[in-house]
């Protein structure tokens, strides 16, 4: 199951491959372990029901995107200016998303934001 998710990411066909490997089970333990685990596969549906596009669910993925920041950092000393980068990392940077981050924030939202950060 694990690495269904980690290789394909949260989307519906991996889900649905996830959910057929879940065991029926009637030990209490092993009960509550799988039910757990479909539970967590209904979180990632809800949320990926309006974006079918794969969702990063694990740690290993996040911890690889964050090397590939700590890589570029050491041509700055800017670490907020890259840390808006770090959603370049993750997905495929097309047209309509780029058009939509445009639309939804604005540079006086970003320069906000740097600017709190900065202060912390």
């Amino acid at each position: 199951m694990l690495e269904i998710l980690k290789t394909k990411g949260a989307q519906q066909a991996s889900l649905a491959k996830v959910e057929q490997l879940l065991p029926k089970h009637e030990h209490p333990l092993l009960k509550a372990i799988f039910e757990g685990i479909k539970e967590y596969v209904e979180e990632l549906k809800e949320k990926i029901k309006d974006d079918p596009a794969p969702k990063i669910c694990c740690s290993d993925i996040i911890e690889t995107l964050f090397g590939k920041f700590k890589y570029r950092l050491k041509d700055s000393s800017k670490i907020t200016d890259l840390a808006l980068s770090i959603p370049f990392y993750c997905g495929k940077l097309d047209a309509k998303n780029l058009v939509k981050s445009f639309e939804e924030v604005t540079y006086k939202q970003v320069k906000t934001w740097n600017q709190q950060k900065e202060g912390t």
